[in-house]
This record gives C-alpha cells, structure tokens and sequence, in this order.
C-alpha cells in the first residue's frame, strides 16, 4: 500500500517534469534513471547492511535474554517469598512483578525501535552516498532529470545510469 502511494504521489510530482521532458526533447533535454535498489544491492553495500544488521540483532537478542533471565530469577525469588506473607503482602509482591514484567516489555519494545533505527541509518546512509554519485554522473553525462526507477511505470531501457553509477561508487568509495 505504501509502495502504491508513493508510487501515485511520485507520478503526479514528477509528471509535469516528464511532460516537460517529453515536450522539450527536440532541445536538447535529457532525462535518465537509476534504480536505487538496484545498484544499493550491485554495489554489494546491501550485503554490508545484512551483516551490520545481524550482528546488531544478535547484540541486542543477549541483552534482552540476559534482562529476562535476571526478571525470571527475581519473579521466582518473588514467588517463593510469597508464600511465607500475609495476603496483603501478597498482592503488593504480585504488583511488583507485574511492575517487572512492564518494564520488560518496554525493554523489548525500546531495543526493536532501536534497531529499526539502526537499519534506517545504515540505509540512508547508503542511499545519500549513491545520491552523491547520481550527481557527478548527471554532471557528467549532461542529464537534466534522473529519475529513480522504482518509482515509474515505464522506462527506456537505453536510459539506464544504474550501471554507470554503481561503476563511479565503487571508484569513490572502494579505494
């Protein structure tokens, strides 16, 4: 749905410069595409991320097993507790693992959005560095628009910058 919106939302931004480009064609104005996609994964950073990614998911999967097993510990030494109390005691000690159990989750949550936000990072990261590259070779090929591909319905096949790019990244950045 949301690859539909953006899809629909790029056409009615980017239809007018088409038009643009489809009127003034016999000018001189050239317009090309790269799929960002396309040259994130042949520039091999894709494998990069997958790999940062892991080892931050398994990071984070130790920490949050080492926190549960301190919370189970301290629920079980809860528990046997309880049974030597007067009810009233009871209930606050049931409250308190509660409490506990809360705070666990929040944990959990707080380290799931901590890695997606490391997984935007990393991607964008990426993204703004192959940017960097479209321009130069949009500088250097003389383009007027390049478009990303993902983004559109239908392109010349004869227009493709992806390869070019991926090409110029690896020079800028595989040193």
């Amino acid at each position: 749905m949301k690859k539909l919106i953006l899809c629909v939302f790029s056409l009615l931004i980017y239809m007018p410069v088409l038009a643009l480009a489809a009127k003034e064609k016999d000018s001189g104005f050239k317009v090309a595409y790269v799929s960002v996609n396309e040259a994130v994964e042949k520039t091999g950073e894709q494998s990069k991320i997958r790999r940062a990614l892991e080892k931050e998911r398994s990071r984070i999967e130790t920490v949050i097993r080492k926190k549960s097993e301190s919370f189970q510990k301290e629920a079980i030494k809860i528990r046997k507790e309880m049974a030597l109390l007067s009810d009233n005691e009871k209930v606050k000690k049931y409250e308190s693992i509660q409490k506990m159990q809360l705070a666990m989750e929040q944990f959990v949550k707080e380290k799931e959005m901590e890695f997606q936000k490391k997984e935007s990072g990393l991607r964008a990261n990426i993204i703004n560095r192959i940017r960097e590259v479209v321009k130069i070779v949009a500088k250097k090929e003389k383009m007027d628009v390049i478009r990303n591909r993902d983004g559109t319905l239908w392109v010349n096949p004869k227009i493709d910058f992806t390869n070019k790019v991926v090409s110029m990244y690896r020079k800028k950045y595989k040193k």
